[in-house]
């Protein structure tokens, strides 16, 4: 096809490659100035039928919807555009200028172990965003993972759902069926062998191609336990324990005992410390001129030497989220408070002033002057601010730097990790918990920050040479403050109490932000509780709740459960069934769910203005409870009880459920954590909601 010139626009200048999608193309697009590359991919689907074509055509559109949506993430190529032309159907993508991440796998050394670190930390925030847009990439392998040149970052290419176009088999009915599972042989996890993956199925796939990289074997000559089915690769590669325990359970092989999410890995790797000089196995040393640091030109003097350099190389390199987390880790160093996670007010007291300053000036010198607490301080004193400050000045400044849109505070996950983000819009760096409440605690602890700014005027004696501006930002403007010393606040508290309360309850846990001694006993109770959308027969949780009648078998969500969790379920609660009533809770075992048990919360429905509807709706929360010691359950997740066919009012019975919840957590230390999952986002902004007036009380 070298040549050849399709949909009148894109000329084809060499293949690529033949891979899961069928045939890779590098073209040009004619149409645009300069004719820049892009790549084509041809899809092919195995019949010409009619049938066929019009569902190949189906799926074709739905999976391109999909590429569309993801190529929001700056790790992931963007989808141009789509088309058909002869029966076959084509993607255009952005073309990555880079080298696939096998290139970087060594012929005679094994891979260090804090380049795996590194892998890691670029690719869990991509595939929590896949995960997060519902998606499971199903191919996660070296090849499909390329380090882009302009930016070093890692980026995600071709996924696994638009496999499905080429690997099909219609039949006359044109009733389609997958004659194999989407997914290279090595990195394939078994349940995605059968054709069931999971968003863990991708931890796995990425676990094994760490295993590989440190072991220099491929994931097909690696052993496997003939017990257990476990990969045996340990003796094999010179890894710390604690790195080597997080690859362990990422490649699991039921799936029900792996990190569920690449939220959950990314957590455990916080407390993964990594030996930087411990040699990569096969060797006693690398070979000469070998390195493991990320090439960063052109870094400033810092003052304090190695303990900004990572900070440094991630704003050199305009990689804002780590630079943001990076920030966080610091802070908690600086301030002797890294094994807690989180700060106080005497910590931000004590902090440093040459340490937060230098750290603002980093920020303000790589982002052009778009970033830093001192940019934020600027927008701060242009709103009034002031430690009196009232609510609605701290939703403005939340509106102005991009925290805050629509009347609700934005989670981590939506805020803009570039430059096209609003002035101040970074550092945010205590709002980390994507699966959480939001940004309103970073506002609290800015705001701490800021008004010592303020009071003191800190600026750095020394700071890095300043850098020209770009039209429409911000300018650097340490340069303007006058050189002082910092001066003590003595009322910081109660500047974070009058923040604290409207704004920093959108986070249902502090552990990676500031906290102050007024607020241990709701930082307790919400670092406990979750709140999530999702689908909760898919949880690997000790006890899943769900709402049901006397017989045990009422409710939509009752009969979902029990068919996913098979027949067995039915006949074990049909022993229980006699003398059950509402308000009542029976446990049973969860069978094929990847929970441990089922417990049904017998409710009954919502009468208007009849306080025993609420009454039996809360003491079905307090019998589960009461269940949870008994039957060793440390985790459990309640579906929306007494929604639904129950006809309960969603804020009614968001406000019993928050309250129930928050009466055991308080007093109670046994369980680990509660899940509230919602199946709508009406229903989740529900329970949000009132997560934030009951436990919080704003």
């Amino acid at each position: 096809m070298q040549g050849q010139l399709l949909s009148g626009r894109y000329r084809i200048i060499a293949p690529l490659g033949r891979g899961g999608f069928g045939q890779t193309y590098l073209a040009s697009d004619l149409q645009q100035a300069g004719h820049p590359q892009c790549v084509l991919k041809k899809l092919q689907p195995v019949s010409q039928d009619v049938g066929a074509l019009e569902t190949a055509r189906r799926l074709f559109e739905r999976e391109a919807d999909v590429l569309y949506k993801l190529g929001n993430h700056p790790q992931i190529p963007n989808l141009y555009t789509h088309f058909e032309d002869a029966g076959d159907f084509y993607l255009v993508q952005e073309f990555i200028d880079g080298n696939c991440l096998s290139q970087e796998f060594s012929h005679r050394y094994c891979t260090e172990e804090i380049k795996i670190f590194e892998w890691l930390k670029n690719i869990l925030p991509v595939l929590g965003y896949i995960h997060q847009q519902n998606v499971i990439h199903r191919d996660i392998k070296p090849s499909n993972l390329i380090r882009r040149k302009s930016d070093n970052r890692i980026v995600v290419i071709d996924f696994g759902a638009v496999k499905e176009i080429t690997t099909q088999i219609i039949n006359r009915d044109s009733h389609t069926t997958f004659t194999i599972a989407i997914g290279s042989p090595g990195y394939i996890a078994n349940e995605q062998m059968a054709g069931k993956p999971r968003f863990c199925s991708d931890i796995y796939s990425l676990g094994i191609l760490c295993i590989q990289a440190l072991t220099g074997l491929h994931p097909q000559q690696l052993p496997e336990d003939p017990r257990t089915s476990e990969i045996m690769w340990r003796d094999k590669a010179n890894v710390s324990p604690g790195l080597a325990d997080v690859l362990d359970k990422m490649v699991r092989y039921d799936f029900r005992q792996r990190y569920q999410s690449a939220v959950e890995v990314w957590q455990a790797l916080q407390h993964v410390r990594v030996d930087a000089n411990r040699p990569p196995s096969l060797a006693t040393r690398l070979p000469e001129g070998k390195t493991t640091n990320v090439p960063v030109v052109g870094l400033p003097h810092t003052p304090g030497g190695e303990k900004y350099r990572k900070l440094e190389q991630f704003l050199a390199t305009r990689q804002w989220r780590e630079a943001d987390r990076e920030t966080n880790q610091l802070m908690l160093h600086l301030a002797g408070r890294q094994h807690k996670g989180y700060l106080r007010s005497e910590d931000i007291h004590q902090f440093p002033a040459a340490e937060l300053c230098t750290i603002n000036n980093l920020w303000v010198a790589y982002s052009q002057g778009r970033f830093g607490f001192s940019v934020q301080h600027r927008l701060w004193q242009n709103l009034g601010g002031s430690k009196t400050a009232q609510q609605q000045l701290f939703c403005d400044f939340g509106a102005a730097v991009g925290w805050r849109a629509l009347h609700r505070w934005k989670p981590y996950a939506e805020l803009n990790f570039s430059l096209d983000a609003p002035p101040g819009h970074l550092p945010a760096c205590f709002a980390h918990d994507e699966l959480k409440f939001g940004c309103a605690g970073t506002v609290w602890f800015v705001g701490i920050l800021l008004e010592r700014w303020y009071q003191g005027q800190l600026t750095s004696p020394i700071a890095p040479p300043p850098l020209p501006p770009i039209p429409g930002q911000i300018p650097t403007i340490t340069s303007d403050l006058p050189t002082a010393t910092l001066v003590e606040v003595t009322d910081t508290d109660t500047v974070a109490d009058t923040m604290v309360k409207p704004t920093a309850v959108d986070r249902p846990t502090f552990t990676t932000g500031l906290v102050t001694d007024k607020l241990k006993t709701a930082v307790t109770t919400a670092d406990r509780l979750q709140i999530i959308k999702g689908d909760i027969t898919q949880l690997a949780v000790d006890a899943i709740v769900i709402s049901t009648t006397p017989s045990l078998f009422g409710g939509v969500l009752c009969r979902v459960v029990h068919r996913t969790a098979g027949p067995e379920l039915m006949r074990e609660v049909q022993q229980i069934k006699p003398g059950c009533q509402p308000g009542q809770a029976v446990i049973a075992k969860g069978y094929n769910l990847p929970t441990r048990w089922v417990m049904h919360a017998i409710v009954s429905s919502w009468f208007r203005g009849k306080e025993s509807s609420g009454e039996i709706l809360a003491s079905c929360y307090r019998n589960c409870f009461a269940l949870t010691a008994p039957y060793g359950i440390n985790t459990i997740a309640f579906a929306s009880l007494g929604t639904g066919g129950f006809g309960f009012p969603l804020h009614i019975a968001a406000r019993i459920a928050a309250t129930e919840i928050k009466q055991f957590l308080d007093n109670n230390q046994s369980l680990e954590k509660v899940i509230q999952v919602c199946f709508t986002d009406d229903a989740y902004d529900a329970y949000l909601a009132a997560a934030l007036e009951i436990i919080f009380g704003c």
